[in-house]
């Protein structure tokens, strides 16, 4: 951390400048251990333009003051601020003297179109006793002063490379170094990355290892995500069995912060590949795929933390239901309207009537709080983000589950409903043309008409999706052992329908045809739910 060297280049058309970049910057990083191995003061936009191209600087200073936009000076400022955008794209940090409304709005803009690293300072305020400790400030925010220095190791794969881009790659650093430093550990090791969730469902997942130790970083812009996950593991993670339980540091996000990417560290697991891999690797193991099934749900993992339950003053169908928000709603019929021209070929069994009625009303049919009756419901602890890539498969072909941070309490078969349409949607036909054929609905339709009823695959019938038909069918004929007394046929099959609404929205990771499929079965499940629950009431 100490003895770190910089180089840095100042742009200001007032010589007088010169002084902060040969004396106060020089004071400031001295305090950190640090000094100026090249400090270059330019009032000539020519020349600081031509050396900027020649020389890897760590840290560019801007003068945009234009307190009255004399001789268009604002305009040379941000002329410089692009060619340094051009030069070095989000990789370096500036430090912009200004303290005028306009050029801050619009320096913000810059900001924000190219994830820049910038911090302001009021030149006018130089006289100041405090303009020191401001400048220290600055300097420490920008150049990760006081913390560890994070250098990362060459990546390039292109999912890391793309996540890196989207975050910001001074933000990753600015992450890590107030995770080391909060952890006191003080190292010139560098960092190695590597993307394990490419942010598709608005977080990201990297693996970081930095000497000896190995963390999961998770990573997202909406704080309300991170924070209620943070809360969510602070409340509930005691409860986990062993077996299932993955650790995380106690940090509050918001002290790990940087221009609004919000992390939390978990400890990493040695695996080999995750559930959802698995079985696309070993599709014709029928018997491993059972096994591993069979272990998620044993004793001493899921069956023991389902035994966790509460009460609530719900109706089972709002319960049911309750993940379908004003915003999802209208992802839902987003998704309804941009896939119409694919829905059209199939209006024998597409009822956009049946999706708007359970979207707004949370009910359809004899699926309503009148009709029911049930004045409370129990909900049981569940992992709630259970899909095929967030359970792990190790070494020795057991199963690790991971990212508990959503864990809650919600209807009784949340997890097994979430991980039943996972494999379903994106199982069948993996790896294949027929993943992304609207030709191949028909078949996958009739695959979730067994689903729905619980009826068994034949396995022959789907040689290349065997692995994912055999843990399908694993699953429908176990639910109802796996949850014994809460299981009504009617709330599982409308839970599907949930599940699959949610599907329909997923544009980044699913394909047009799949999208569709998910809402046309949503309707058939919707329908024989409400079917269902009629014959048994």
């Amino acid at each position: 951390m100490s003895n770190r060297k910089f180089k840095i280049i100042h742009w200001d058309d007032d010589s007088v400048m010169k002084g902060f970049i040969t004396g106060t910057i020089p004071s400031v990083l001295k305090e950190f251990e640090c000094e100026v191995e090249q400090g270059d003061f330019f009032d000539s936009s020519v020349q600081f333009v031509e050396r900027l191209k020649n020389v890897k600087y760590d840290l560019v200073i801007l003068d945009i003051e234009n307190e009255t936009d004399k001789d268009n000076k604002s305009d040379v400022g941000f002329e410089l601020l692009n060619d340094v955008i051009t030069t070095y794209k989000n990789s370096i940090p500036l430090l912009i003297f200004s303290r005028h409304p306009r050029v801050l709005e619009k320096v913000g803009e810059f900001k924000k179109a190219h994830n820049l690293n910038i911090e302001f300072l009021n030149k006018g305020l130089r006289g100041e006793p405090a303009y020191q400790q401001r400048v220290k400030e600055k300097l420490k925010l920008l150049l990760n002063l006081g913390y560890p220095e994070v250098k990362l190791l060459p990546y390039n794969d292109f999912k890391t490379k793309s996540a890196v881009k989207s975050i910001g790659l001074h933000n990753l650093q600015s992450i890590i170094s107030l995770y080391l430093s909060s952890k006191s550990i003080l190292s010139n090791d560098k960092v190695s990355i590597k993307v394990i969730a490419p942010g598709y469902s608005g977080a990201y997942v990297f693996e970081v290892v930095f000497g000896s130790l190995s963390k999961l970083l998770k990573i997202s812009h909406d704080k309300s995500v991170i924070v209620r996950e943070y809360e969510n593991l602070n409340s509930y993670s005691t409860f986990l069995p062993s077996k299932i339980k993955i650790d995380y540091d106690k940090i509050d996000p918001t002290q790990l912060s940087s221009e609004g990417w919000y992390p939390i560290f978990y400890e990493l697991v040695s695996y080999s590949n995750t559930l959802f891999g698995f079985i696309a690797k070993n599709q014709n193991q029928h018997s491993e795929i059972e096994a591993l099934l069979a272990e998620i749900f044993s004793d001493e993992r899921f069956l023991k933390l389902y035994q966790h339950r509460k009460e609530f003053d719900i109706v089972i169908n709002k319960n049911i239901l309750e993940d379908i928000d004003s915003v999802r709603a209208s992802f839902i019929e987003n998704a309804v309207k941009t896939l119409e021209p694919i829905l059209k070929k199939h209006s024998n069994i597409f009822d956009k009537s049946i999706i708007d009625i359970i979207t707004e009303h949370h009910s359809f049919g004899n699926i309503s709080d009148a009709k029911i009756g049930i004045p409370k419901s129990n909900k049981i602890l569940s992992h709630a983000d259970l899909h095929a890539d967030n359970i792990l498969v190790d070494s020795q072909k057991s199963p690790i589950v991971i990212d508990p941070g959503s864990i809650n309490y919600k209807y009784w078969s949340y997890d097994i409903n979430r991980l039943l349409m996972d494999l379903f949607i994106r199982g069948i036909g993996h790896q294949t043309l027929d993943y992304f054929d609207i030709n191949s609905i028909k078949k996958d339709y009739s695959i979730f008409q067994n689903i729905l009823t619980r009826q068994a695959i034949q396995v022959e019938n789907f040689k290349s999706d065997e692995g994912f038909i055999t843990a399908i069918n694993w699953l429908i004929k176990n639910v109802t052992e796996i949850h014994k007394t809460d299981f009504v046929e009617w709330q599982y099959q409308l839970g599907l329908g949930l599940e699959l609404l949610k599907a329909s929205y997923k544009s980044i990771s699913l394909p047009a045809n799949k999208r569709a499929l998910a809402l046309l079965c949503a309707c058939e499940a919707i329908k024989k739910a409400s079917a269902t629950l009629e014959t048994t009431t």
